[in-house]
């Protein structure tokens, strides 16, 4: 038996917005996937180490640690700057003052690797990281690793 015209342009509409779904859901899926990878959403993996501007007012010493250049430490002693170690020496104030104003724009930028497998590597591991330990009234206010 044959289909009449007008049953054929039925099932014609039917099969074309069934066709116009799939290709809908397929794009929305596809857009979903791609929002996974832009910018905003993976920065929203990066671990948090801002410090508060007030907090960064505060930091009274810090510690650098590197393997291929010894450590260093720096002081705040009645309201001036000194290099601690290797040698007692007043430290220039300026530059302290800029790297405590840097800290607070300090910000990740992009999530490489999270497994510790993989900290040798990008030289952030014990042995080939530049160790930053900031402190605040005697306690440690951030711990962190530079690499390449």
């Amino acid at each position: 038996m044959a289909l009449s015209t007008e049953h054929r342009i039925y099932a014609a509409v039917v099969v074309l917005a069934a066709l116009g779904g799939g290709v809908y859901m397929m794009q929305k899926e596809q857009k979903a996937e791609d929002a996974k990878y832009t910018a905003s959403a993976r920065s929203a993996d990066l671990p948090e180490f801002k410090l508060a501007a007030d907090d960064v007012d505060k930091i009274n010493k810090i510690e650098i640690k590197n393997a291929d250049k010894g450590d260093v430490t720096l002081e705040k002693v009645d309201g001036n700057w000194r290099v601690k170690k290797p040698i007692d020496y007043l430290a220039q104030q300026q530059n302290i003052k800029t790297l405590l104003d840097n800290l607070k724009e300090l910000k990740g930028k992009e999530l490489i690797d999270k497994s510790p497998q993989s900290y040798a590597e990008y030289a952030v591991d014990d042995a080939k990281a530049v160790h930053v330990v900031l402190y605040k009234d005697g306690a440690k206010a951030i711990d962190l690793f530079f690499g390449k």
